[in-house]
């Protein structure tokens, strides 16, 4: 899930295996919106003219401003069909981050 600004995520470690699974807790280590939201833009103007499959944004803002900006920016590019949207509403591993929903 993508929050709005740079995270470096939860200190690590982050992941373990487990005998039927894993246990992880990333935090939601990623390089922003900005960063994500231009290479989308760029992915569609001719720099990868091969792009025939949208992009998957799963968006997961800290506050409900912070996800209803991202989704209003991503509008255009869900409305081209160049990206598909996620509202991530359940994301446990973020301090300070309550849940919304299950």
């Amino acid at each position: 899930a993508l929050p709005i600004s740079y995270r470096e995520g939860n200190p690590e470690p982050r992941y373990s295996k487990a005998p039927y699974g894993s246990i992880n807790s990333m935090g939601l280590p990623n390089l922003g919106f900005e960063f994500y939201h231009s290479y989308a833009s760029e992915t569609f103007q001719g720099i990868n003219k091969h792009a025939q499959k949208p992009l998957f944004f799963s968006i997961s803002g800290l506050t409900l401003e912070e996800s209803a900006s991202m989704a209003r920016k991503l509008a255009p590019l869900a409305e081209e069909g160049k990206v598909i949207l996620e509202l991530n509403l359940s994301c446990p591993n973020v301090p300070g981050k309550p849940q919304i929903g299950y």
